[in-house]
């Protein structure tokens, strides 16, 4: 069981919320780039709340869908959305972490 589902059935808020800030500060890094040519800080600081939020509601649905065949289905939709528009493929972690 990943650390998420095991802190998600133990109702573990800290665990919880230590993942979903590891995450957050992943897909926060990854953007900075951007975040330097498009956005002023004050804007980041507005987009960093929605950013765990989308990471919570993410993990959360992920972590209460009782059907193994749902959770495949939406997995395979976020990732061919992924690839339609990065037109890439998904990052092999990605797979690594949902699977």
């Amino acid at each position: 069981m990943n650390a998420f589902l095991q802190a998600s059935s133990d109702n573990n808020t800290d665990a919880i919320k230590h993942i979903l800030k590891i995450i957050a500060l992943a897909v926060r890094t990854e953007i900075e780039g951007f975040h330097i040519k498009h956005f002023s800080d004050n804007q980041m600081k507005e987009l960093n709340p929605l950013i765990r939020q989308g990471v919570y509601n993410a993990l959360f649905a992920y972590a209460n869908v009782t059907e193994i065949v749902i959770q495949r289905n939406l997995f395979i939709t976020l990732i061919q959305q992924y690839q339609i528009i990065r037109r890439t493929p998904i990052p092999i972690l990605l797979l690594a972490i949902c699977f």
